[in-house]
């Protein structure tokens, strides 16, 4: 039975203390924070209505929290399909209890801007991430470390804008503070400093990147080989060595890469498939066209099912499936 015909028929003297049992329940139910194995997508999938409909019966302090946390866990998840959908009702009933300024309601709006940007639409997200920074600043200074998650999303979204420079510079804030902050083997601040190591092959340093060298090494040795920051360091640093066209060297890291995402978060993951397009790429930049051509053929059927037709990623492997085969011919 839905929760809200559940609620029309409870008592107003016990409404909350069911509402408090039903926000226990979901509590209880949801998936260890930072699980994005296919399993805890299924699970978050199932349960992500009925924390909505928690929140539209008995919204208070603590649904709000939980409405929160679902929106997080789902992105986290890698359903990114299913966040941005579900973020415009988290953020409206975050706010409609706690009020338009309060932390929450500024993370909420900052899950939501990620959501758009993993579904490619950069600049919707590159104009959320700029109003939440505003306010993030505003509210709670510069250095806070959640005005810092704000610099280092709007440099994402900057970045795939191909305003280079620009998110460059964000990117740079972003690092200094975590570094100030949290401290130079801080997740955060490696994250970032992943982000920068994609940055600097666009704006053709390749001094600067060389520079950058000791990421990979600085993840492993602080966070582990499986971390969240790690593997994608990874990424980073053969992206950007395909880039330079050092393709030799990229693909061992590349294959590596894949190998990483396909055991922790299987093949269907889009974190899985972008490491798929990187090394078909870097397949092709070695000469190997047929073969690059069957993993980018692939990829691109897996990459519309998982994120739509339209996505920007899935219109680029389309369009570099068309120019391989029309090499392959001659």
């Amino acid at each position: 039975m839905p929760l809200d015909s559940v609620a029309a028929g409870v008592p107003d003297d016990r409404r909350a203390a069911v509402a408090e049992a039903a926000a226990s329940l979901l509590e209880a139910a949801l998936p260890e924070e930072g699980a994005d194995s296919p399993e805890s997508r299924s699970r978050l999938a199932l349960l992500a209505p009925h924390a909505t409909r928690l929140l539209a019966v008995a919204a208070d302090e603590r649904t709000a929290t939980l409405g929160v946390r679902m929106l997080r866990q789902v992105y986290d998840s890698g359903d990114y399909a299913a966040a941005p959908a579900l973020a415009p009702t988290v953020v409206e009933a975050v706010r409609g209890v706690l009020g338009a300024e309060h932390r929450l309601v500024l993370n909420a709006q900052h899950l939501q801007g990620t959501a758009l940007f993993r579904m490619g639409r950069f600049a919707e997200a590159e104009a959320l991430h700029r109003g939440v920074l505003e306010r993030r600043e505003t509210l709670l200074g510069a250095e806070d470390v959640d005005t810092l998650h704000s610099c280092a999303a709007l440099s994402q979204s900057l970045d795939l804008l191909d305003r280079d420079e620009e998110a460059e510079s964000w990117g740079r804030r972003a690092l200094d503070g975590y570094r100030r902050t949290l401290g130079e083997d801080s997740a955060e601040a490696l994250f970032i400093w992943c982000g920068l190591i994609e940055i600097l092959p666009q704006l053709g340093k390749e001094r600067e990147f060389a520079e950058e060298g000791p990421l990979v090494e600085a993840c492993e040795r602080a966070l582990g080989p499986d971390h969240p920051t790690t593997v994608p360091a990874r990424h980073d640093y053969a992206g950007g060595l395909f880039e330079f066209g050092r393709h030799e060297e990229a693909e061992p890291m590349a294959r590596q890469v894949l190998a990483d995402r396909n055991r922790l978060q299987g093949p269907d993951h889009p974190l899985t498939l972008s490491a798929t397009s990187l090394t078909a790429r870097i397949t092709h930049g070695l000469g190997r066209i047929d073969e690059a051509v069957r993993m980018m053929k692939e990829l691109s059927e897996r990459r519309a099912r998982v994120l739509g037709h339209e996505h920007p990623f899935a219109e680029h492997d389309r369009a570099w499936v068309a120019a391989w085969q029309a090499e392959a011919r001659g």
